[in-house]
């Protein structure tokens, strides 16, 4: 069975940004942004990885 890569890094994402997501709220006086920082380079580095691809795999 092939696991996509793409999944396997949101997988590996989300275990990872999970516990620092709840530390910053938990946090006081941080800035509210820096876990979307976070997430909007999750989300660019999916998107390099799945437009990389050839479009004629399927």
């Amino acid at each position: 069975m092939y696991i996509d890569r793409l999944l396997i890094l949101l997988i590996i994402g989300a275990y990872l940004i999970t516990p620092i997501i709840t530390h910053w709220w938990t946090e006081g006086g941080t800035a509210w942004y820096r876990p979307y920082l976070i997430w909007a380079g999750l989300i660019a580095t999916s998107f390099w990885i799945t437009r990389s691809r050839d479009l004629d795999e399927f």
